[in-house]
């Protein structure tokens, strides 16, 4: 993807990145930490999707540059938009989860 295809992506969602830098390189891999601060079930017949949407205040003042990422080993089912941006302090960033499985079976993930 370009820088262009990026920023319309992340427009269409009113978030937008304070500073510009690669969040993966800067925080390594993602990995589930020990508090587990929400869980959600999400049940679908395959190929169609299941959303649950969430908001997420930023806990300090100001806006904070953040990126969601699902853990390694979670199935590429799960999405989540947006991916990265800014968290608002005042009115919050709305996160949209989907999960559509391919199959019959049980998954599971960590955002």
């Amino acid at each position: 993807t370009t820088a262009e295809d990026d920023w319309r992506a992340l427009s269409k969602f009113g978030v937008e990145r304070n500073q510009e830098f690669d969040l993966d390189a800067t925080f390594g891999a993602v990995e589930p930490g020990n508090t587990v601060y929400h869980h959600i079930e999400l049940n679908s017949r395959a190929n169609r999707a299941e959303v649950f949407e969430f908001n997420l205040l930023n806990s300090f003042m100001g806006y904070s540059d953040f990126r969601a990422r699902f853990t390694p080993g979670t199935g590429d089912e799960w999405s989540v938009e947006p991916n990265e941006g800014s968290l608002n302090g005042k009115k919050g960033t709305d996160f949209v989860v989907k999960y559509r499985p391919n199959g019959p079976g049980v998954s599971s993930g960590y955002l």
